[in-house]
This record gives structure tokens, sequence and C-alpha cells, in this order.
């Protein structure tokens, strides 16, 4: 892993698994899609994985989680992505990188329980 300002980040590719926060407090796991540039604003659209996909039916969010909860249904993840913005420059102070080789640990720790 590898700690990047928000230049670098805006930088790497669609597809960067990261978390971001102030210095050294991070979120949860984001996958990185598209930069955004503006003039005296920056940010960025990324795909929160920890959500259901709120397009696969009528019902509303909280009937689906109660449904999920209390009889075992199941909704597949949410793929939509949020934006993030920066309109005076300090909202993200540093992102967390994973690399390809962390990637692969999660793959294998996913895959298989391989923790070593």
């Amino acid at each position: 892993m590898r700690i990047v300002d928000h230049h670098e980040f805006l930088e790497l590719p669609p597809g960067t698994p990261f978390s971001f926060g102030p210095r050294f407090f991070f979120g949860g796991l984001l996958i990185k899609n598209d930069s955004i540039i503006g003039e005296g604003c920056w940010g960025f659209w990324a795909l929160d994985p920890c959500w259901i996909d709120g397009g696969t039916s009528d019902i509303d969010d909280d009937i689906a989680l109660e449904d999920m909860s209390k009889n075992g249904v199941s909704y597949p993840m949410e793929t939509c992505v949020s934006k993030y913005m920066s309109y005076d420059g300090d909202d993200f102070e540093c992102f967390l990188i994973f690399e390809q080789n962390d990637i692969e640990k999660l793959k294998s720790i996913m895959g298989n329980g391989d923790w070593d």
C-alpha cells in the first residue's frame, strides 16, 4: 500500500481500490472511477461496494435491508458510483492506495481464505 496526495490520486486510473480521509484516519474501501478537475474545485467518482443495488426492485432500500435481515433474501452489490468533491482543497488529506500485490492478497483471502 502507499499514500498519495490528491494530485497523484486524480491521475490514477479507474478501477483503483483505495481509502481516504483526514491524515492517517482512513474510511472504508472504495473503487475509483473518473476524476473531476474544475476551476477552483476537484473531486472524483467512486464505488462503495458495501451497499445493495437499489435498482433491482421497486421497493425502498430500507425495506430490502429489512427483508435481507429477517428473511435471508439476497440482493446484488451496488455498482453505481458516488461523487466526492473538494472546493477548498483540504477536504481529503490523503489517499491510501491498494497496490497490485495488495489486490492479489485480497483475492486470495476472499477466494480461499489464504491469510498467509
